[in-house]
């Protein structure tokens, strides 16, 4: 409550008796423009103290952020810059602190909310750098490669949202994002730089290998073709590990002599060195094995001719387990004998692929010695039995 002058009269003549401390009848105002200014505005501040006594005697003082701005005033208007950290603002009166007031200023802070770096682009592509959302950016330089001979930078729109900064030469490269808001003339928190790294990859060559039929019988044959685009050279290694250059468009017609899985690698290098590696791999199966024969009546010493031919073996042999024999024949012929013992023959075919498949059956006739056998080739008629 403030004092009128006749109870302010009377309680300064207290005072100077010494009967009663000033600071019981001390009343103060302290008002300030704002709490939350923004740095490098002004903040207003008023006072007034009501005392008894001589103001000038009360020992007011007013301070803002540990400074003393004004003393001796019982009332007043001043205006401060507003700092970059927070602050009070204290008025004492008497060497005591009679009213307290905080003040928290306001920094635009720029800031970009998330930021999206490419992983390892290639030379060729447009690396971009992409982020959702961004607030308080008055200016956006970006600065490539700063310091070196390829240094190059430009100015974009505050509220992009992305940038390009390729295609860019294969190797490392540094990346500046320098944002600054309003306030960046008033505080070095007021303007950022953000360091992007790239790592770029020189793109490797890519194509195609590949065969016009992945899967055939021995004694057929297969194109492999080829078709490489970004290389500087390409190699094509054959299922031996021999390696011989060829142009990156090409085929190659192969007939295989075994069987088995076998595998084609073509390797592609680009200028600096990128490689891509292509394989393709052919499954070379056995044909299947067959045993025609007849039997047919022989001449007046050999009453009996047995005319054979494997197809799809590589090689035949002759199985009789009551002799306890075994003889090794050609894939087409004949055979004849003296006599007939109801004997079991067994055909052994060898396949491409190394099975063996056997064929048995009897003769009715049996005979007693077979003589030697004729390896010629015998042509034999269409209408032969299949075992």
């Amino acid at each position: 409550m403030a004092l009128n002058d006749e109870a302010r009269a009377e309680a300064a003549a207290f005072v100077r008796a010494g009967r009663i401390s000033m600071a019981a009848f001390v009343r103060t105002r302290l008002h300030l423009s704002s709490h939350h200014p923004r740095v490098g505005d002004q903040l207003v501040i008023e006072w007034e103290v009501r005392c008894a006594g001589d103001p000038a005697d009360a020992g007011i003082q007013l301070f803002a952020a540990g400074a003393l701005i004004r003393e001796g005033l019982s009332d007043g208007r001043i205006a401060i810059r507003v700092p970059e950290q927070g602050f009070e603002v204290v008025m004492m009166v008497g060497g005591r602190v009679r009213q307290r007031e905080e003040v928290m200023p306001q920094l635009r802070v720029p800031e970009l909310f998330g930021l999206a770096i490419p992983e390892f682009p290639y030379h060729d592509d447009v690396s971009e750098l992409c982020w959702v959302s961004s607030s308080e950016i008055r200016t956006f330089e970006v600065r490539v490669d700063p310091g070196t001979d390829n240094a190059r930078s430009w100015d974009i729109d505050p509220g992009a949202t992305r940038v390009a900064v390729g295609p860019l030469m294969p190797g490392e490269h540094h990346v500046e994002l320098r944002i600054a808001s309003a306030d960046s003339a008033l505080s070095a928190r007021a303007s950022r730089v953000i360091d992007v790294h790239l790592q770029v990859r020189e793109r490797p060559p890519w194509g195609t290998l590949a065969f016009d039929r992945s899967a055939l019988q021995l004694g057929q044959s297969s194109d492999l073709h080829w078709q490489i685009d970004g290389a500087r050279d390409v190699v094509l290694i054959d299922p031996a590990g021999e390696a011989r250059p060829v142009a990156a468009v090409g085929h190659r017609a192969l007939l295989p002599e075994h069987c088995g899985d076998f595998g084609w690698t073509l390797v592609a290098t680009a200028a600096l060195g990128a490689e891509t590696r292509l394989e393709a791999r052919l499954q070379v199966l056995a044909p299947p094995v067959a045993l025609y024969f007849e039997s047919v009546p022989g001449g007046a010493d050999f009453p009996l001719r047995l005319t054979f031919e494997a197809s799809g073996a590589v090689s035949l042999r002759l199985e009789l387990p009551q002799r306890g024999q075994c003889l090794s024949l050609p894939l087409s012929g004949h055979i004849e004998a003296d006599s007939v013992l109801n004997e079991v023959l067994s055909f052994l075919l060898e396949a491409a692929d190394g099975r063996t498949e056997r064929r048995t059956f009897v003769i009715t006739q049996a005979f007693a010695l077979l003589h030697s056998l004729e390896t010629k080739l015998l042509p034999l008629p269409a209408t032969l039995l299949t075992i």
